[in-house]
């Protein structure tokens, strides 16, 4: 099933010629979700203002904010993860990875064994994971990936990008990124634009 929504997805992305970027953007002001997932149209994007992310076309508001909207399959598993979890979650980064990377592998059971990297410096967390389930972390929302994002974005209240990569150590390194991004509504112009490197999008194996 999750094979087919992310190919579904990813046709998507590639027919309407959008970025390989993925913005995990929190909404606290929408009580129904914690994030969606947004990638952007251009290059140069801005992150929209939650508000917008309600619907699948972001086609309000300035130019660079345009792209789609989509629910991320973290967002549920992440929801359950918050309704068992004892005490309260973390809202620095060393303890919001602590508490995901459990859960992925004990929880949920998506993974065998993580491997946390946090460097406060450029604002990353690199999560190598061991025999993710549901095949190639690659792929679109994974959901691996896509819980690590979730939490952190609603950990941290801020949008975070997320990046994956091989690793002959590990199954894949999940790189998670707050380094550039603000939340919209602290931003004087409503967003902040920054500029990306057109990539291909890696294959899946």
């Amino acid at each position: 099933m999750f094979d087919t929504l992310a190919d579904v997805e990813q046709h998507l992305v590639s027919e309407l010629e959008l970025q390989t970027e993925t913005v995990y953007v929190p909404t606290a002001s929408r009580p129904e979700t914690n994030a969606r997932l947004f990638v952007p149209q251009h290059v140069e994007y801005a992150v929209p203002d939650p508000e917008q992310l309600g619907e699948l076309f972001v086609t309000s508001g300035a130019e660079a904010e345009q792209g789609i909207s989509l629910p991320p399959t973290g967002d549920r598993l992440y929801t359950e993860f918050e309704q068992t979890i004892s005490g309260k979650f973390g809202n620095d980064p060393d303890a919001i990875a602590a508490q995901l990377t459990a859960a992925l592998s004990e929880q949920f059971e998506l993974v065998e064994d993580t491997t946390i990297e946090i460097d406060g410096g450029n604002r990353t967390a690199s999560i190598a994971v061991d025999n993710p389930a549901f095949g190639d972390i690659h792929q679109l929302d994974h959901p691996v990936v896509s819980l690590l994002a979730v939490g952190f974005a609603t950990g941290l209240d801020r949008p975070v990008t997320v990046d994956t990569r091989d690793d002959d150590r590990f199954s894949g390194v999940v790189t998670v990124s707050w380094n550039a991004l603000e939340q919209p509504s602290a931003q004087s112009n409503g967003a902040a634009t920054r500029e990306r490197e057109t990539t291909p999008a890696p294959e899946n194996s």
